[in-house]
Order: C-alpha cells, then sequence, then structure tokens
C-alpha cells in the first residue's frame, strides 16, 4: 500500500489564512504551520497576530503576520500582494474571518446587513479574486472558505449570519466549477459549536441548548476543525472540490 502521510505535507507552499488571530484561525494557522506550511496570518488586531506568529516559530515553523481590513476593498488586494512578496508565491487561501450580529428580523438596518456580508461574504469573493492569478501559477490551488452549520437550519435573531454563511456557500460552489479548469479546488469546511470564535462566547444556557442537539454531545475543540483544512489544502484532496466537510458532531445529521 502507498504511504499515505507525503499527500497530508504542505512543505513549500504558503498558505493565506484571515481572522487568523482569532482561535479558530490560529488553530489551523498552528497546524498547518507543523504540516510544513509557510503561513501569513492576516487579521485586524496586530498584537494578537505577533503572538500567533511567535507561537508557529518557537515550533520551527515560518509565518508572518499582516495587520489589515478586509472591509476595505484595496486592503484585501495588498494583503494578497503581502503574501506572494513574502515567501514567492501562494498555494491556499482560507477564508476565516467572520463575524455575527444578533437582531430581530424586523430590526434589521440596511447598515448593520451591508456590514456583515462584507465581513464574510464580499471578502472572501474579492480574496479569492484578487488571489486568483497566483493561485493558478502553482498548478494546484486551494481554497478553502469557512462556514458554519447554522446555514441548514433556523434561529431567531440570527438571519444575517446564517444568510452570508449561506451565500458563501454559494460562492464555493461556484467557484468549484468557474475555475476547476484553472487547477484550483475550492471546498469549505462548516464547523459546528467549538471551544473557540463565537462557540467559545456562547452563554452558559444557549451552549446547552446547542450541545443537547449534538448526538456527540459535546463542545468540539478548535484542534479537531484542523485536520479537516488541512485535507482541503493538501493533495490528499487533490480529487475534492465543490465540497462542504462538516465537523459538527452529528448536529446537522439529526
Amino acid at each position: 500500500m502507498a504511504d499515505p502521510r507525503p499527500s497530508f505535507d504542505l512543505s513549500g507552499r504558503t498558505v493565506l489564512i484571515t481572522g487568523g488571530s482569532g482561535g479558530l484561525g490560529s488553530a489551523i494557522a498552528c497546524g498547518l504551520a507543523a504540516s510544513g506550511a509557510r503561513v501569513v496570518v492576516a487579521g485586524r488586531d496586530g498584537d494578537r497576530l505577533a503572538d500567533v506568529v511567535a507561537r508557529i516559530r518557537a515550533t520551527g515553523g515560518e509565518a508572518v503576520g499582516v495587520p489589515v481590513d478586509i472591509t476595505r476593498h484595496d486592503e484585501r488586494s495588498t494583503l494578497v500582494a503581502a503574501a506572494v512578496a513574502e515567501f514567492g508565491r501562494l498555494d491556499v487561501l482560507i477564508n476565516n474571518a467572520g463575524a455575527t450580529h444578533r437582531v430581530p428580523a424586523v430590526e434589521l438596518t440596511v447598515e448593520a446587513y451591508r456590514r456583515l456580508h462584507r465581513i464574510n461574504t464580499e471578502a472572501a469573493l474579492f480574496l479569492s479574486q484578487a488571489a486568483h492569478p497566483h493561485l493558478c501559477a502553482t498548478g494546484a490551488g486551494s481554497i478553502i472558505n469557512i462556514l458554519s452549520i447554522g446555514m441548514w437550519n433556523g434561529g431567531p435573531q440570527s438571519l444575517l449570519y446564517r444568510s452570508s454563511k449561506a451565500a458563501l456557500h454559494a460562492i464555493t460552489m461556484v467557484l468549484a466549477q468557474e475555475w476547476a479548469p484553472d487547477r484550483i479546488r475550492v471546498n469549505a469546511v462548516a464547523p459546528g459549536t467549538v471551544d473557540a470564535g463565537m462557540g467559545a462566547a456562547l452563554e452558559p444556557q444557549r451552549l446547552a441548548a446547542q450541545i443537547a442537539r449534538t448526538p456527540l454531545g459535546r463542545r468540539g475543540l478548535a484542534e479537531e476543525v484542523v485536520p479537516a483544512a488541512l485535507y482541503l489544502a493538501a493533495d490528499a484532496s487533490s480529487y475534492v472540490t465543490g465540497t462542504t466537510l462538516r465537523v459538527d458532531g452529528g448536529a446537522v445529521s439529526r
């Protein structure tokens, strides 16, 4: 039997991840660096970015942090250019940055709608567009969009978040079709409730309710999402595109 381990090796490849200073983003950044990737960690908080970069370098990995506001169109192109300038190429883009806004639908404002979709949807689309020529140049580019299992069900006061993730799912499916001839694979990971990011901020009552709806009966760990991202970034998934991997303890199946 062939040894599958080399197909998970990211040595020599450059990964750019947005929202890389948060709990889930930093876990993915560190995990891919441990598999040999050179990681460009992007986010708004320079101090937190520096901490993630230091953690990666402390274990012998290569990483740089780029403070950026991905809601600004000009900064998206600058971010991609900075990643290529630092490491000479771009192989993987992970659109992980996201935000939420809880409000009843009758109280939604145009400003709140535009702000959330600018972060969760628009930024991912146009970062992918900016990365396209560089991913083409590698001959085996990969884009990974971080979704949410919330897009498969309804929940009060969560219309903006769920609709933005559903739109990102549509972007994933369409780009997978359009960019397949360019040898760029476009996939997604949909975490359930995990101990990072928004999942870490849940009040006890909501957390208990979500765990009750999860067949495995617990909240997931950020580290349990990392292998899914690694798989989609690496050659192990070379025949996979337009797919969403759910890491949710079985919540959607229920």
